[in-house]
């Protein structure tokens, strides 16, 4: 498994703005539709009021790169630019113990 954890350091006072934008899209629903999604979740930081962080889990690589060239990730991409500064990824290989 690929654990994806994105942190979107939201521009000032644009983090629901961001969120609502990616809900009007239905970027979250595609992608938890897709085939080998596991989990997609948008949460938001306690401790850093413009911090927007997904957790994503795939089933594979090959699930993910499959994301990667969807037409609402690349979406996603453009909506970043109104509402987000910077992004950090960590990623993750997982197993299920």
């Amino acid at each position: 498994m690929r654990v994806y954890h994105v942190k979107y350091y939201c521009k000032e006072g644009m983090r629901e703005a961001f969120m609502k934008a990616i809900k009007d899209e239905k970027i979250d629903w595609l992608c938890q539709h897709e085939p080998g999604n596991l989990q997609y979740e948008y949460t938001y930081s306690v401790d850093e009021p413009n911090v927007l962080l997904l957790t994503e889990v795939w089933e594979s690589a090959e699930a993910l790169e499959v994301h990667a060239k969807t037409a609402h990730l690349k979406r996603l991409a453009e909506i970043k630019t109104d509402f987000v500064s910077e992004t950090a990824i960590e990623k993750f290989e997982a197993q299920r113990i």
